[in-house]
């Protein structure tokens, strides 16, 4: 299954870090968060990698280039101007498999995908999608998401 990453936003709450580097590209411990998760990713069997890049994307593509030093195929869709989440998704329509994971390149979530890929699969759904819901740990943050009684998303 691919792996589509949304890695060009601006990251003005980073600033003045992302003045230099894609937020993607933020060292943690010496790395570049979007390392990490693709590494994690790649761990789980994940091989094929759709990045979505924008603002500085030549930092995003210079260090993990065709992605063979990690194990894993790398191609890019570059946005010339920032296109938000939806517009970089359809820019790239031409380029994503029939079936694919969608993440963030600033989040990390600790999951089993391929599980997830699993019941995907099994539901018969046209679309899954998973959430984090902050009320459990009190993040401050508000859902954004609306979920029914059978676990399925809802009018906000």
């Amino acid at each position: 299954m691919q792996v589509v990453i949304l890695a060009g936003g601006l990251g003005t709450r980073l600033r003045p870090l992302t003045e230099v580097v894609p937020k993607p590209m933020a060292p943690v411990q010496g790395r570049p968060f979007l390392e990490y998760l693709i590494q994690y990713l790649a761990a789980q069997g994940f091989r094929r990698y759709l990045l979505l890049v924008g603002y500085l994307g030549r930092h995003v593509q210079d260090h993990f280039g065709d992605g063979s030093s990690f194990g894993v195929g790398i191609e890019y869709a570059f946005e010339d101007s920032p296109l938000g989440t939806g517009g970089a998704l359809r820019a790239a329509l031409p380029r994503l498999e029939s079936e694919f994971l969608l993440l963030y390149g600033d989040s990390f979530l600790p999951i089993d995908y391929r599980a997830l890929t699993v019941d995907f699969r099994r539901s018969g759904l046209p679309a899954m999608v998973v959430v984090y819901d902050n009320r459990i740990a009190h993040t401050g943050v508000k859902n954004n998401v609306a979920i029914d009684g059978n676990g399925l998303v809802s009018w906000y």
